[in-house]
């Protein structure tokens, strides 16, 4: 009984501890998200996640569809042209199967901000062995104590964001790691509002973990 006493106390502290060492401030993208103005994220707006999420699970690859050339984009001479042409060889309207659509305005932001993405992922995963690039699945829109307006991701399904040569398509691809629960979210709104995040279960749909988020924070 006391063994299993001061396990549990350990537990504990190494939770406090962790508790302690994430950053609740609005400064975190997993406490506020933005999706426009100076960001490296991106927003999926095509197809929806249950088709994504099924072809990643079959071991698929999505790359990206990029929008057509603006012949008014003044950073698009025939260097970045044939960069984006390699990154897309289409550079058309038509959405291919295996596309993704994203918020990206030009074909240019497009592949600065997968470039940014796949290099710094690439980075931490080779010096420090962690995956810091995630699909995330559903917002939580909500205000702080402070009543500040924050987005905040639910669902973090651990990708990589990589391509074969610098003249290949980057591709899409689910990692080996586990999805979590947003884990700097899960301990501000417990430590603000006593409002506990459920775990992702088991087998558990994605979209019924969505809905038990939803009957939560209605309820609160």
């Amino acid at each position: 009984m006391a063994k299993s006493n001061k396990s549990e106390r350990l537990i504990r502290q190494i939770q406090a501890w962790r508790d302690d060492l994430i950053d609740l401030s609005r400064r975190n993208r997993l406490i506020n998200m933005s999706l426009t103005g100076r960001t490296s994220a991106l927003e999926i707006k095509q197809p929806d996640h249950n088709e994504i999420l099924v072809a990643l699970a079959e071991g698929s690859k999505w790359r990206f569809h990029y929008p057509p050339i603006d012949p008014t984009e003044e950073d698009v001479d025939a260097t970045m042209l044939s960069a984006l042409e390699a990154e897309d060889p289409d550079l058309d309207q038509l959405v291919r199967f295996d596309e993704l659509v994203t918020n990206a305005a030009t074909a240019s932001k497009l592949s600065t901000r997968l470039r940014t993405m796949s290099t710094r992922a690439a980075a931490e995963y080779l010096d420090k062995g962690l995956r810091v690039l995630y699909l995330t699945v559903g917002m939580l829109k909500w205000q702080d104590g402070e009543g500040n307006d924050l987005l905040s991701p639910l669902v973090l399904i651990p990708v990589v964001l990589d391509r074969g040569t610098p003249r290949d398509p980057y591709r899409l691809s689910e990692a080996e790691e586990d999805w979590a629960i947003n884990p700097a979210l899960r301990v501000k709104l417990e430590q603000e509002f006593e409002i506990v995040l459920p775990d992702l279960r088991d087998g558990m749909d994605v979209d019924e973990y969505l809905e038990a988020v939803d009957s939560l924070v209605e309820n609160e």
